[in-house]
């Protein structure tokens, strides 16, 4: 599951850094994972990563909105 979801958020950046349009993923992106750790039941923060594997590939800026109630966990 935690393959699942991380794999889902990375495809959307690269996808938005291909065709230069905004993308996003459906997926929860595990956000609530922190640095060094796991926190609130996630693994790994795909939002992090996903935000990561973009400015990799040349993006200047990523702009996260979570909207959770948990105002984003390990995103901030």
């Amino acid at each position: 599951m935690a393959c699942a979801h991380i794999s889902g958020m990375v495809a959307a950046a690269k996808l938005a850094v291909e065709t230069g349009r905004t993308n996003g993923s459906i997926s929860s992106g595990q956000h609530h994972a922190k640095y060094a750790t796991g926190d609130g039941f996630c693994t790994f923060n795909g939002l992090a990563l996903a935000a990561k594997r973009a400015l990799h590939s040349g993006t200047r800026q990523v702009l996260i909105i979570d909207t959770d109630a948990h105002c984003a966990g390990g995103t901030h």
